[in-house]
């Protein structure tokens, strides 16, 4: 029996806010993910429902902020830990707009790359197969047979440019 193929997911609905101004960062671009979860990404998620009274738990004490700051790290390397196996190509690229390299499956590599939101994105991606945008249209993600598009050395792929459009919130 064959492997689940990886499906092809838009990013355009990947927002970021910073400031109170909310960021296609991605749009024009996406991830080709293998869909389906684990053990441990499910203990992740479980653990990530108790985050916000975890966190709250910590209001008030001396060094408060730093354990947020802490416990919030723990749960985000637990994500790229899940998503890491599963995203096999992608065409996103950074604030300045050139091309992250291609995933090679590791933590490490996510974690360098992204912030907290694109993760949570990612992981959200991975249990629900795919986007909020996706799902609120009931698009259904079509199956990809090729690797991906760019070069895996240089992670250049043929994406848009016109990203970090600022949209007010």
């Amino acid at each position: 029996m064959a492997k689940p193929t990886a499906r092809r997911i838009p990013s355009d609905d990947c927002i970021v806010t910073v400031d109170g101004v909310a960021y296609n960062t991605h749009e024009g671009e996406w991830v080709e993910l293998r869909p389906g979860g684990s053990v441990a990404g499910l203990q992740v998620a479980a653990s990530l429902a108790g985050i916000e009274t975890e966190l709250k738990s910590f209001q008030g004490e001396a060094d408060g902020e730093i354990q947020a700051i802490v416990a919030l790290g723990r749960h985000l390397g637990r994500m790229a830990e899940v998503i890491a196996p599963r995203l096999m190509a992608w065409t996103w690229t950074n604030d300045r707009s050139e091309p992250h390299p291609q995933p090679d499956g590791t933590a490490d590599q996510l974690t360098r790359l992204l912030g907290d939101t694109e993760l949570l994105y990612l992981f959200k991606l991975v249990y629900a197969g795919e986007s909020p945008a996706q799902r609120k249209n009931d698009l259904r993600p079509l199956p990809i047979t090729s690797s991906a598009t760019g070069s895996a050395e240089t992670g250049t792929p043929s994406h848009t440019k016109g990203r970090n459009r600022s949209k007010a919130s």
